[in-house]
């Protein structure tokens, strides 16, 4: 039986929140580009703030005030009203404001507005590198416990202590890993080790015997292989007791 280790999980994290960052950083570009475009044909005139209409969506901390800005201008003597694209603090009803808009369609006005663009590359970064980050660790863990399994010396230890980790919490639950000791027969030195985190319950592990691999130049890399606990060491039924 195969213990579920997390890498799956933070893989799947990772690329979730990879492609996630890429599509901010994409859209921010596709924003600018259409935001220079639009100023590259418009026409620029005065408007005035003739409302602003602040409104609220959710509740609690997630509570978020919005605001949509109308504004009154002329373009060839006929009068538009017509909602803004962008809102400030500095705006207020009754201010004149310069505005854009498109000649072939003078409905759509707009004012410069390179913040929410800035706001997506940002994001998209953050986004992007903690996914990237993730997923290349594994990646490299994965590299690194293959030269072990294929180079490293195999000796037995013993699973002293199954720890939960509290500070990680994947899919609601927090995984597990496990404490070993191996001792040197010829040295009387001990050794102790951790396991990978695991999604798996494996209290019942401790007091098995366990393969470790050991990197023969240095023994601070290792690679304990939960996955060779003998199998009659695995409970025959799962008992759940309410007493």
């Amino acid at each position: 039986m195969k213990v579920r280790g997390t890498e799956g999980t933070t893989n799947l994290l990772g690329i979730v929140f990879l492609l996630v960052g890429m599509i901010m950083i994409v859209a921010s570009v596709c924003t600018f580009v259409g935001e220079k475009q639009f100023e590259a044909k418009a026409e620029k005139t005065t408007a005035v703030i003739t409302e602003i209409d602040r409104y609220t969506t959710g509740s609690g901390d997630d509570r978020t005030t919005h605001h949509d800005v109308y504004v009154e201008y002329r373009v060839d003597r006929q009068v538009y009203n017509c909602m803004l694209n962008t809102y400030t603090s500095s705006m207020y009803e009754g201010k004149e404001i310069e505005v854009m808009y498109d000649p072939e369609n003078p409905g759509d006005v707009r004012v410069s507005n390179y913040i929410a663009p800035i706001i997506l590359v940002f994001m998209g970064l953050i986004f992007g590198g903690v996914g990237g980050g993730m997923f290349f660790v594994n990646v490299a863990a994965s590299g690194k416990r293959k030269k072990l399994l294929e180079n490293g010396d195999r000796v037995t230890g013993t699973i002293t202590n199954v720890i939960t980790v509290t500070n990680v919490r994947i899919n609601h639950r927090h995984p597990y890993k496990a404490e070993v000791e191996v001792n040197d027969p010829f040295t009387g030195e001990r050794y102790l080790y951790s396991s990978k985190q695991v999604m798996d319950d494996i209290y019942y592990m401790v007091g098995s015997t366990v393969d470790v691999y050991v990197d023969r130049d240095d023994k601070s890399k290792y690679y304990v292989d939960l996955d060779s606990v003998a199998a009659d060491d695995y409970p025959s039924e799962k008992v759940h007791d309410f007493r």
